[in-house]
């Protein structure tokens, strides 16, 4: 039996090494400085993962915001767009205006208050 023959070849601008066996091409590696993959299984694209529901969604975006060091907090105001708060505040108001010591009040708030800090 004849022994196989090996041989490398280069090729410039890029590697290439030929194994050649009894004058045929057995395997072959090309390897190009910009290219890293051209095996489509290979590719370090993302694979689609089937739809995430809604909470699914919500809870891995908080998890992210937690891991950034955030926690959440739920703040609540009064609704001015309903005619009941309203009333109430203006109710609060008129009794705050008759408080006996309303001007004294007053007077010590500016006092202490800097119109530097207002602008």
């Amino acid at each position: 039996m004849r022994e196989a023959q090996t041989r490398n070849l280069q090729i410039p601008g890029s590697l290439a090494s030929l194994a050649l066996q009894n004058d045929s091409v057995q395997a072959y590696a090309v390897e190009f400085p910009n290219v890293t993959c051209y095996v489509v299984s290979m590719a370090t694209t993302r694979k689609k993962s089937k739809p995430q529901t809604p909470r699914q969604r919500m809870a891995a975006r908080r998890a992210r915001l937690r891991a950034q060091g955030l926690r959440p907090v739920q703040h609540w105001v009064p609704d001015l767009r309903d005619p009941k708060v309203l009333a109430e505040i203006r109710r609060e108001i008129k009794l705050m205006a008759q408080h006996p010591e309303n001007d004294a009040i007053d007077d010590w708030l500016d006092a202490i208050r800097d119109p530097k800090d207002w602008s």
